[in-house]
């Protein structure tokens, strides 16, 4: 079992951007000049050296505001909370023309259903229910009769259609209803690639959960993950829902321990590449891969911190493992953390920067401790099971996921506060199931889990509910890592 902390299989992320223009028209008129640009992230790709894709600019307009009072509001924090019933239509070819762009569309409608019905917060109604002629209905008001969906009990409607311009792009319409009300909550079109399709659907998404809940949506974020390729490790990057999967790293070595910068815009992760396992930071916006700790002997586990100028890590000086925190530019020493025998591995940082979480065996068997990085305490939160690893700090700052070892010898999901109290078993029964990492809204856990055989990476509410499966590679896929917000 030393080994599992020696060479702490429980780590965390990576990845990188793109940009937006945003245009924004109250009652269907467009202000004059203006443009408003906000930074998207998106995913570029690193094969021997970091090749971002070209930034695209995706425009969209807001038809008709509605008052947020006439929405029906879903309270997410109610201890029981009522489904809201909504009906997603197929998206419409607004050209006579046929644009060959049938099964894309088709997919991206799927996309939207399974966004909304990923939260929970949703009853996505059976198409078969619908009683709505597709061929006679538009996607406007005036061509809805409502009363088609209210009788089946349609609270929500979503439709939208797409048409190809002259120029080749693809401008999509999305407007979400108030069926009772008959009135239009959201209008917006979007203008970008045929390819962009499914990251519409997500944005528009992302849309309709802040309108309903007035919680961002994570749609658009990012999970990465070790994948074992051909007898190495590389760095691999999929959207939340396991699709638009590809390569970060082509180094033919070994990758470990992918973490996110904040900002989404820096990936850093342990890489053997030298011969040495070093910390990497790739910048995706300068295109620069860096060695920032070279240090002979471990560079492991780093994870940054909440203000993105400092990282925490494993530093092996000496005979000894201990948390270092560094600058993440220069990778220059600024504090040990700790100083104590035994291994410290797995830092993860407290969202308000005040304090990290780590892994030791300082007790004679792998736990949890908490260290107050301006006092220097070193606190001890968890006494349950002999074995307790991979914490990870939730985004909202009240609970820490960890993987942790029952009495059948598998290893398991848990979640506690962040002094150690009110333990949840999230996994049981299932083969082992580590590397727990939280999605930005703390809603989610993806995790690595070989209860299917191989290790794939999975995905549980932080309830215990509603487990997913997202990959379904030939090697191991292990280590993953949820990016922040990127859209």
């Amino acid at each position: 079992m030393k080994n599992r902390l020696t060479v702490a299989k429980w780590q965390k992320n990576i990845i990188p951007p793109k940009n937006v223009a945003v245009s924004t028209c109250q009652k269907g008129v467009r202000p004059a000049g203006a443009k408003g640009e906000f930074p998207l992230k998106w995913i570029g790709r690193h094969a021997h050296r970091l090749i971002l894709k070209s930034i695209f600019l995706l425009f969209i307009y807001i038809f008709i505001p509605v008052d947020s009072s006439a929405l029906v509001y879903i309270d997410i924090n109610a201890p029981v909370l009522e489904k809201f019933p909504i009906a997603i239509t197929p998206l419409k070819n607004l050209d006579s023309a046929d644009s060959g762009l049938e099964n894309r569309m088709r997919g991206a409608y799927h996309t939207l259903r399974n966004d909304l019905d990923s939260t929970g917060f949703f009853d996505v109604l059976d198409p078969v229910m619908f009683l709505e002629d597709p061929n006679k209905a538009g996607i406007t008001i005036s061509s809805t009769d409502f009363d088609d969906w209210t009788i089946i009990g349609a609270e929500g409607l979503v439709k939208g259609g797409y048409r190809v311009k002259n120029d080749g792009m693809l401008e999509v319409e999305m407007r979400l209803f108030d069926t009772f009300l008959k009135q239009m909550i959201i209008g917006k079109k979007y203008i970008g690639t045929k390819a962009d399709i499914k990251r519409i659907m997500h944005r528009f998404a992302n849309e309709i959960l802040l309108k309903f809940t007035g919680e961002r949506g994570i749609f658009g974020s990012k999970i990465s993950y070790v994948q074992d390729t051909n007898g190495y490790k590389e760095i691999f990057v999929m959207d939340y829902d396991g699709n638009n999967i590809f390569q970060i790293t082509r180094d033919f070595s070994i990758n470990l321990s992918p973490a996110w910068s904040p900002d989404g815009l820096k990936l850093s992760y342990t890489s053997y590449k030298h011969g040495n396992p070093d910390l990497v930071i790739n910048d995706f916006v300068k295109r620069e891969t860096l060695r920032v700790s070279k240090r002979r002997g471990l560079n492991l586990g780093a994870e940054w911190a909440p203000d993105g100028k400092k990282a925490a890590l494993t530093l092996s000086r000496g005979n000894n493992s201990d948390i270092y925190i560094i600058d993440a530019v220069t990778g220059e020493i600024v504090k040990r953390l700790t100083k104590y025998w035994g291994i410290d591995v797995s830092p993860t940082w407290s969202p308000d920067g005040e304090k990290i979480a780590f892994t030791s065996d300082r007790s004679g068997n792998p736990n949890i401790y908490v260290a107050n990085i301006r006092a220097g305490e070193i606190k001890r939160i968890t006494y349950d099971g002999k074995y307790n690893s991979s914490p990870e700090w939730s985004p909202a700052g009240d609970k820490i996921v960890f993987c942790g070892r029952t009495k059948d010898g598998k290893f398991n999901i848990f979640t506690m506060n962040t002094d150690g109290s009110d333990l949840l078993q999230l996994t049981s029964q299932a083969g082992d199931n580590e590397h727990p990492t939280w999605s930005p809204d703390s809603r989610r856990i993806a995790f690595a889990s070989n209860r299917a055989g191989k290790y794939e990476i999975f995905v549980i509410n932080a309830d215990g509910t509603n487990i997913r499966r997202l990959t379904d590679a030939k090697g191991d896929s292990t280590s993953p890592s949820w990016s922040p917000r990127l859209e």
